[in-house]
């Protein structure tokens, strides 16, 4: 490259006021000179080349110097001027850009021609290769070097050297084109970069498909294919290829998804992403190919470990004006950007891809228990297990969503074999309903109901946990002693194992629902028929311990009630003998009294007994022995006593006594009466 030269200011001043007329009069010839080395760097000097004309001069706004002023003041940083040099026939300038490599060359041609205003993509297609797939030098550009000097009219008409008519004669045509690599030098038609001096058997398009295993292997397969199927001849190519690649265990056409017309494949097995990018080289013949992982956590709608694909291949040794795909298999959702289908996340270009999935956080197990107190209490225990990889890579996230103090809960994780379980416990208060991973209850039931409660339990990880999986889930709802589930328990819930009192389920649903009637009692009863049961058995014991101070018992209660009945008798016989003779006397006493008033009375007619009554006669017993009351009847004079009335023999005998009188006669049986 050549430098600017020191020149006095007449000198400067002619070379520009030259470059001015070549540039606004006759308009200026692009030549393109692209100097390439084998690791890819180089420069490309584009020389305008234009004529000189004495009446070009007129044209010049402000002298030569401000055509300088307007090149400096707007030269892109991508490009570095030399000057300009003159001759006696025409004047010159160059510009140059230059690169490290091929992908900052790519860099700086798109920098320039957004500079310039222009949509053009850059597509650049460097072949240096000796391989069966081709063999020589081949390049190809879509752009020209006009089209990176697009911004030089405007530059100088905004700074006013020109007027806008001359805008479109700054330049006239492209010129010379030459590549040069090596020891080589090849020539490109009309002023276009395109030479193609190999042997030309790449293929069409190029589909790489990524599958990750497990921590340590990335299962790779690359699909190749062409429009046309190809000649025996260039199938022979094809195969020395692939059979040239240095990739360990390859698989030749094992991966052919059958899609297009004609399609070749080679797979392997790596364990990383190093690996990976040293195979990707050995592939696609080049180097410098990348391949990363990165992986962070997500909370977006799914629960899960986001993995993002980035890296960069060049298929230019192997694919020609390639068709590129890279394809990720994940299984798992992917991006709005980025094209997705069938669990695969993919992009459309390999130089420069992006790609991202979310795999859903993995539940190696969960483990519900439910126990039932017998005072009819529920507490729940729900162990989540996941491997202890994803949990690092989580930080604290899953503990927080799993955290339950809302519902006045408690949160505990234990690592143990490589997994991490997180054990929520919460008991049955109102609170507990606000924890969106589980619900669970017990209900008391009307009387008259087909069972005395009801229990119910839902697990919803999914909604603290979005959409997450789970390889394997138990449950358990223990009720206590005593209890039991009724008989549709096990109708209602079919995936359920209902037996007695206890309900297990196993399952690959990380969700779980169960809701069935119970019956049995609750603790208060249940001890007050044990506190019943034990007075019982104390009862019968002591009775057979005592039975025969009890029979002793029994006989004397049966006797005392015995003699008390007798003494019940016998005061009823004392007390009706006691009514006779009362009634007994009274006749007596009145009999007597009846007797005296007839003693005391003349005879006569309703009298007395008169001179031939009879008088009273000794009573039988006496020395006399027994009399009898003679004499006629009260008031029949001379005759017999209408009565005879008996005479009481003396108690204790002996000699005849006064007659008594009826009222010692029951006092002196009262004295004798019966015990």
């Amino acid at each position: 490259m050549k430098q600017n030269k020191q020149t006095p200011r007449g000198v400067r001043v002619a070379l520009i006021a030259a470059l001015a007329f070549l540039l606004c009069a006759c308009g200026a010839k692009i030549d393109t000179a692209l100097n390439l080395a084998d690791d890819g760097s180089g420069e490309r000097v584009i020389t305008l080349v234009m004529e000189r004309d004495s009446d070009a001069e007129s044209e010049i706004n402000g002298g030569f110097e401000a055509v300088e002023a307007a090149i400096n003041n707007h030269l892109p940083g991508e490009l570095s001027f030399s000057g300009l040099e003159v001759t006696d026939d025409k004047a010159t300038g160059s510009f140059t850009l230059s690169f490290s490599d091929l992908d900052e060359y790519r860099d700086k041609v798109a920098s320039l021609l957004a500079y310039s205003g222009s949509s053009i993509e850059p597509d650049i297609s460097v072949t240096m290769g000796d391989s069966p797939l081709q063999q020589g030098f081949a390049y190809s550009e879509n752009f020209t070097s006009r089209d990176l000097l697009g911004w030089l009219p405007d530059a100088l008409v905004t700074d006013g050297v020109i007027s806008d008519d001359n805008r479109s004669n700054v330049f006239d045509s492209l010129g010379n084109a030459t590549i040069t690599v090596g020891s080589e030098t090849y020539s490109g038609d009309y002023g276009d970069l395109d030479v193609r001096e190999a042997v030309d058997n790449r293929f069409s398009s190029v589909t790489v498909v990524v599958t990750p295993g497990d921590a340590t292997s990335l299962d790779v397969s690359v699909v190749l294919g062409r429009w046309q199927r190809p000649t025996g001849p260039i199938v022979s190519k094809e195969d020395e290829y692939l059979e040239s690649i240095d990739v360990a265990d390859k698989r030749i056409d094992e991966d052919l998804p059958g899609e297009n017309d004609y399609e070749r494949s080679v797979g392997f097995t790596v364990k990383n992403t190093e690996e990976l990018a040293e195979a990707l080289d050995a592939v696609f013949l080049t180097s410098g190919s990348e391949f990363q992982v990165t992986e962070e956590p997500s909370t977006d709608g799914v629960v899960g470990i986001v993995s993002i694909y980035t890296g960069q291949i060049d298929t230019a040794n192997v694919c020609s004006s390639c068709d590129e795909r890279i394809d990720v298999v994940t299984g798992a959702d992917s991006d709005d950007d980025v094209y997705a289908s069938d669990g695969r996340v993919s992009a459309i270009s390999l130089s420069d891809f992006s790609v991202e999935s979310v795999r859903p956080v993995t539940i190696t197990e969960i483990k519900a228990v439910l126990n039932v107190s017998g005072g009819r209490d529920a507490t729940l225990r729900v162990d989540y297990t996941i491997p202890e990889d994803d949990a690092e890579a989580f930080g604290d996230i899953i503990a927080e969503l799993l955290d339950p103090s809302v519902a006045d809960g408690t949160l505990t994780t234990k690592d143990a074999d490589g997994l991490r379980t997180y054990t929520v416990e919460l008991s049955e208060p109102e609170k507990s309903f606000q924890y969106p991973a589980a619900t669970f209850g017990l209900v008391e039931m009307q009387s008259g109901g087909d069972g005395d409660y009801r229990i119910r339990l839902s697990l919803s990880p999914q909604e603290a946990l979005g959409g997450v999986t789970a390889e394997k889930t138990s449950a358990e709802i223990q009720l206590p002693r005593f209890n039991s589930f009724t008989e549709d328990a096990a109708l209602s819930n079919p995936d359920w194992t209902v037996e007695g009192g206890t309900a297990t389920l196993e399952t690959s649903d990380s969700a779980v629902s169960f809701t069935a009637a119970a019956k049995g009692m609750t603790t208060t009863a249940l001890v007050v028929r044990i506190v019943l049961s034990v007075l019982l058995v104390i009862a019968i014991v002591l009775a057979i311990l005592f039975r025969k101070k009890i029979a002793a018992s029994v006989r004397k209660a049966r006797t005392s009630s015995q003699m008390k009945a007798v003494q019940e008798k016998a005061a009823q016989a004392k007390a009706a003998s006691s009514s006779a003779l009362q009634s007994a006397g009274a006749q007596w006493n009145a009999a007597l009294a009846q007797q005296d008033q007839q003693a005391s009375t003349p005879g006569g007619p309703n009298g007395a007994a008169g001179p031939g009554s009879s008088s009273p006669q000794p009573l039988a017993g006496s020395p006399g022995g027994q009399q009898q009351w003679r004499g006629g009847p009260a008031g029949n004079p001379g005759g017999p006593s209408a009565s005879t009335l008996p005479v009481a023999p003396p108690i204790g005998g002996g000699a005849a006594s006064a007659a008594p009188r009826p009222e010692d006669w029951s006092a002196n049986f009262s004295e004798h009466s019966l015990m």
